[in-house]
């Protein structure tokens, strides 16, 4: 196979395969974007259908199916994708770094936004990056989770930003702390859907350590470590695009926070019906509302309504049941009563009639004694 291919031709289709990544020509990084998008979408349903079989034979509800695979596929990605990034970032940028911090008068006073020299890989990691927020954007809508599929839709908006930009460094370090926090998040939620529903201290467990995690990316280091360089940086420089849509993208994760969603728990989940933990609210911050999980508890709630209806209908019967025996017994009383009644009337009666004949037949022998 290698000798039919000309050393030269080789060379040269690497040439072009080079220049095609380094291009910043706008159709060959949509080109490149989609062919990696198609490529996830067909490792996501080999992977589905794979994982699927071994559900069904560890008989695992079906309801869990999807959510399941989805918690192992986007673990898998985070885990892969962040080992791979923290290597990138030690042995790519972090020599290049330590080279600028001991210069005399450095390029860029915060560190964060130095632009590397090989824009190939970074152009690489990007589209990939890019390519599974979308995908997992697209999976979001289909579960009919739009706050998570606008909020990663924005952050692909960023990341892109970023490579126009050219800011290497902040993209890497931003992908890896919040690859960290979705992998420990995904990893929890997996662990809470297979948890049974009476350990309800496990679900607390889970839920603290999700608030921590929370707590310290979103409202620790995300505002201290970006959003605040940021816009000090790009006020300067009047570019407001990664300022804006950085913006953006954390008011979208603030409104997907556990702590709005404990208010939304408190204010709307008003009946078991209503909430995924059955008014839980541990199993609620923990679980995710999907059509599977809906149409289950729509089932549930309709063959609860059925069975109330024939329990009421039981009762009906019952009580009219009764109400019929107790009428039976209180004509029959009451039939006892009248003949009794008659019956004393016609003994009065005739009593009263053998005292008139008596009284006849006193008075017609006293003529006959007078005479």
């Amino acid at each position: 196979m290698w000798a039919k291919i000309p050393l030269l031709e080789y060379l040269e289709y690497l040439q072009n395969l080079k220049f095609r990544l380094g291009s910043k020509d706008f159709n060959d990084n949509v080109n490149f974007m989609f062919i990696f998008i198609c490529f996830m979408f067909v490792i996501y349903f080999l992977f589905y259908q794979f994982l699927k079989k071994l559900l069904i034979k560890s008989k695992v509800s079906q309801i869990k199916h999807r959510q399941s695979i989805n918690f192992i596929w986007n673990f898998i990605f985070y885990l892969c994708c962040t080992t791979f990034l923290i290597l990138y970032h030690n042995f790519f940028i972090k020599e290049e770094l330590d080279v600028e911090k001991g210069k005399w008068y450095p390029k860029r006073r915060n560190l964060l936004f130095y632009k590397p020299c090989d824009m190939v890989k970074f152009k690489i990691i990007t589209c990939i990056l890019a390519g599974f927020n979308i995908t997992s954007s697209v999976f979001d809508l289909i579960v009919r989770d739009v706050s998570e599929a606008i909020s990663k839709l924005l952050f692909t908006c960023l990341i892109m930003i970023c490579y126009s930009c050219g800011y290497e460094n902040y993209s890497i370090v931003l992908n890896i702390n919040l690859g960290l926090f979705n992998m420990f998040t995904e990893l929890l939620s997996l662990l809470a859907l297979h948890t049974e529903k009476d350990q309800i201290s496990m679900f607390r467990v889970f839920v603290v350590f999700k608030f921590i995690s929370w707590i310290y990316i979103f409202l620790n280091f995300l505002p201290f470590q970006y959003m605040m360089p940021t816009i000090h940086a790009h006020v300067k420089d009047f570019n407001i695009g990664l300022t804006s849509i950085f913006i953006l993208w954390y008011i979208s994760r603030i409104w997907c926070s556990p702590l709005l969603h404990m208010l939304q728990h408190q204010l709307y989940h008003l009946t078991a019906f209503d909430c995924q933990g059955e008014s839980s609210l541990t199993r609620c911050l923990m679980l995710k509302d999907t059509p599977e999980l809906k149409h289950h508890k729509n089932l549930k709630r309709a063959y609860m309504e059925v069975k109330l209806f024939h329990q009421r209908h039981q009762l009906n019967k019952l009580n009219l049941s009764e109400h019929a025996a107790s009428a039976t017994a209180f004509h029959t009383i009451s039939t006892i009563k009248c003949f009794m009644t008659i019956k004393r009337k016609l003994k009065r009666i005739r009593s009263h009639h053998q005292q008139q004949n008596q009284e006849q037949q006193h008075h017609q022998q006293q003529p006959t004694k007078n005479e």
